[in-house]
């Protein structure tokens, strides 16, 4: 299998168990009603065994199965050796990288927006409803350039790690 197709089954996997938890809760909803009903009085006829506990046992075997495909996951990406701009790395470490990347990109992407569009004085309302004007104390320009540069960075290294994962066999 490799790693990209490991990766599809990982988030199938996680859909279908948050399908099974909705599911158990709905039930067990359903059958904290059904009691009621019995206690006044209302004959019901509940037959085999408990929706919710056929329903537990399916929890399980998708969480055993998403246990077993991250342990193989976290495996292949520390095994896996790889040249990212000219230096040896694995892919363990470039995904790291790239959270890291996606961090940083964030926090300039807010201090972009957080000082407007140009150099000059910004205004603040204080809460006695005098105004202010506010500078920034950084180059807004320079702010903006390093965005750009986080962006491709981060779309040039998400391309490289899925193409990795196209080409990466999933270790057993």
């Amino acid at each position: 299998m490799q790693l990209a197709q490991a990766l599809r089954s990982l988030s199938e996997s996680n859909a279908k168990l948050n399908l099974l938890y909705e599911q158990f809760r709905d039930e067990q909803i359903f059958e904290m009603d059904a009691q009621k009903y019995l206690e006044a009085g209302v004959e019901a006829v509940i037959t085999g065994p408990s929706r919710p506990a056929k329903n537990l046992q399916e929890i399980k075997k998708v969480q055993y199965k998403i246990g077993q495909l991250k342990l193989r996951l976290q495996l292949t990406n520390v095994n896996t050796h790889v040249t990212y701009d000219g230096q040896n790395c694995t892919l363990a470490e470039l995904l790291i990288l790239l959270q890291n990347l996606k961090q940083q990109c964030s926090l300039v992407k807010q201090l972009c927006s957080r000082r407007g569009t140009s150099h000059r004085m910004m205004p603040y309302q204080r809460g006695d409803g005098e105004t202010m004007k506010v500078l920034p104390d950084y180059d807004v320009d320079k702010m903006r350039k390093e965005r750009d540069r986080l962006t491709q960075e981060i779309s040039k290294l998400d391309l490289f790690i899925q193409q990795t994962n196209f080409d990466t066999q999933l270790i057993e």
